[in-house]
């Protein structure tokens, strides 16, 4: 008997989710100041409570701090270490990784080999300096080789630096997987650099005596502290991460990743050409929801997207009733939906492409992000009040952030971008407007009895034994669906279930008992549409997706929905837009002794068959429900026809609609 491994079978190691502090210190006027590094520093050693300790109390569940790369201190360091000159006017970037003595060798030679194909010369590899004694055990036991290597260009093409080294790290990032190696490629820039760990925030300056020297002089310091929520604690699962450091939780990770698998296949770009191959997977399964947000809003940076515009596409702003946003934002927020959905739940980001620094708010505003400006020239930005002591005589803003709000700071030294003017820059960089105004349709809803009439009594009367093929049973229609339909409100029950679980049941339970929604891990505030309109909505948008990496308006067409919910009346109004929505309508019976399983892969294929053939839009119906026939349970068909979409990564060029006599 073969004895599985996993001895803990509800805990999936590959799962992350966190609760943390995170801030920044910058200088406005963008150049380095010797205060910078142990001001953040102290200010993450004050968000120690917002970090969790293990049972040895003394490890950590991770802290790190991202800066820009001091070329002084590297130079020294690299010429008393190993002997090795780099000019002042040569260019050089920094690799941070995490590796194992085992692997070191591979490493080295994978780097080199990549580089030399890719246009880069390694200048050097450096063993960092580090004081494991400050570690606690666990920390100690779990502890990677940390080693950095430089590299010089030695050809220059079309590309940014930054593009460059980011196509490089994917390639090794590919090898390593490939290969089944450890090593964890922490950062590789010309312009930041990533110390983390297992570790707590006292412990982190201890540790990378990088951190403590005199020569180590930074404009910049994003700064992490991890609390992981429910999850094992790593050391390439602190933060921050190579873009971002996020302090909340992405709710609607699960879809998002799903959805980036799925528009592999439609992502085409002139920038990578061939190179967009290496690039995927673009984000993965594993590691946290704070790590697959950053894979996707580098590979959007680093594809072209301008960095504030791909913020704002991935956590947009509530904007159906807000009477004073400008026409042009709002467009930007439509047109972009229908290119990637938003990244949802309590979210303070903080984030950097190296030439700017910002901060970003969730819709709702459910993470605190706090700053401070300083008539001596600092911004401090934090998840926490008083951080870093500021004298009242030099205290120039301080300010609370809100719900939506974005702000930035640049790292030249060209001042800092409010909410408003940041956000009207985005919205004016294409014309969004446009392009909606000739090919989005709208479906609105009338009145219920227009919506709804259809649904009237047939004058021959219901056959009853629909209601027994659909599993309603009389407790349904005595208490939900007549007291519904004779009130128009929701039946009132109370607190609770006692009734057994479906699968111990002697009743036969419906397919849905089977299955329990997956909620948020973070507890937050009970929010829904009604209490929280103003920043919540219903509504949905229909028709295939484009190719996300366009830079120019390419808008080909969608129906925008008010809920996900359809009337008959919106069914039949989706049905008569079918020369330019094309649709193909699945029915989804199964005959009484036959294999349900063949029956679902039968649908499977005619929906790739519909997809191949340019149907927008696919509508699984179990309508017209015959003698001998049984209607498949519905959520079963869904869900494997959604997911064989994304395995053949089809499933972002149509929308998938069910009509079944199981929903109310």
């Amino acid at each position: 008997m073969r004895k599985n491994k996993n001895i803990y079978p509800f805990f999936n190691k590959d799962l992350f989710h966190d609760a943390c502090g995170a801030g920044f210190i910058v200088t406005l006027s963008g150049k380095p100041e010797s205060r910078v590094l142990p001001l953040a520093i102290k200010g993450l050693k004050r968000l120690a409570h917002r970090g969790a300790i293990s049972a040895d109390k003394e490890t950590g569940d991770g802290a790190g701090i991202l800066t820009d790369i001091p070329k002084l201190f590297f130079r020294e360091i690299l010429q008393e270490e190993l002997g090795i000159n780099i000019p002042k006017r040569k260019k050089f970037s920094v690799g941070m990784v995490f590796t194992t003595s085992r692997e070191i060798k591979w490493l080295k030679n994978t780097v080199n080999k990549h580089a030399k194909f890719r246009g880069f010369t390694v200048v050097a590899f450096r063993n960092v300096k580090v004081n494991s004694k400050v570690l606690g055990q666990y920390a100690q036991s779990k502890q990677p080789l940390i080693v950095q290597f430089f590299l010089s260009e030695n050809r220059i093409n079309n590309h940014s630096l930054e593009a460059r080294l980011y196509l490089f790290r994917k390639v090794i990032e590919k090898d390593i997987i490939n290969q089944k190696k450890k090593s964890y490629i922490c950062s590789l820039s010309s312009k930041t650099i990533v110390y983390k760990g297992l570790m707590t925030s006292a412990q982190l300056d201890h540790f990378y005596q990088d951190l403590t020297h005199e020569k180590y002089v930074v404009k910049l310091a994003v700064f992490h502290e991890r609390f992981s929520t429910n999850t094992q604690s790593t050391w390439s699962m602190a933060q921050p991460f190579r873009m971002i450091a996020h302090n909340g939780e992405i709710n609607t990770i699960k879809g998002n990743r799903l959805w980036m698998k799925a528009r592999e296949r439609v992502i085409k770009s002139r920038f990578w050409k061939d190179d967009l191959e290496f690039l995927k997977p673009i984000t993965n399964n594993k590691g946290s929801d704070s790590e697959s947000f950053d894979h996707v809003l580098e590979f959007l940076v680093r594809s072209g997207r301008s960095l504030f515009s791909s913020m704002m596409m991935m956590i947009p702003d509530p904007y159906e009733y807000d009477q004073f946003i400008p026409k042009s934002l709002k467009d930007f927020y439509i047109y972009n939906e229908n290119f990637m959905e938003p990244w949802d739940g309590p979210a303070a980001m903080i984030f950097t492409d190296g030439d700017y620094v910002a901060a970003k708010m969730d819709r709702n505003g459910l993470r605190p992000l706090r700053y401070t400006t300083t008539k001596d020239g600092l911004v401090i930005m934090a998840s926490e009040a008083g951080i870093i002591d500021v004298a009242h005589k030099n205290l120039d803003v301080h300010h609370h952030m809100r719900a939506g709000e974005i702000f930035a700071v640049s790292l030249k030294g060209k001042g800092i971008l409010h909410n408003h003017n940041l956000k009207r820059i985005v919205a004016g960089e294409n014309s969004f407007s446009d392009s909606l105004g000739k090919y989005l349709s709208t479906i609105s809803r009338k009145s219920s009895k227009k919506e709804f009439e259809q649904f009237g009594l047939p004058k021959e009367g219901f056959d009853k034994r629909l209601r027994i093929a659909f599993g309603w049973t009389k407790e349904d229609l005595t208490r939900y669906l007549i007291p519904m339909a004779e009130s128009g409100r929701e039946p009132i029950g109370s607190m609770g279930d006692d009734t057994p679980s479906a699968v111990i049941s002697k009743q036969d339970r419906r397919f849905y008992d089977y299955f329990k929604q997956s909620f948020a891990q973070v507890t937050n505030p009970p929010i829904d549409s009604i209490r929280e309109r103003g920043v919540m909505a219903l509504f949905k948008y229909l028709g295939s997706e484009n190719n996300l990496l366009d830079m120019r308006p390419t808008f080909s067409g969608a129906i925008r929905i008010e809920s996900p919910i359809l009337s008959p009346n919106e069914v039949q109004k989706l049905y008569s837009l079918k020369k330019k929505y094309p649709y193909k309508r699945i029915y989804c019976h199964c005959e009484i002794n036959n294999s349900c399983e063949k029956h679902i892969s039968k649908i499977k294929k005619q929906s790739r068959e519909a997809v191949a053939n340019g149907a927008k839009i696919i509508f699984l119906t179990d309508e017209n429900l015959q003698e001998g026939l049984l209607p498949l349970p519905m959520p079963l068909v869904v869900s494997a026809v959604h997911h064989n979409l994304v395995e053949n990564k089809l499933r972002s060029r149509v929308s998938l609609i069910c009509l079944s006599g199981d929903i109310v």
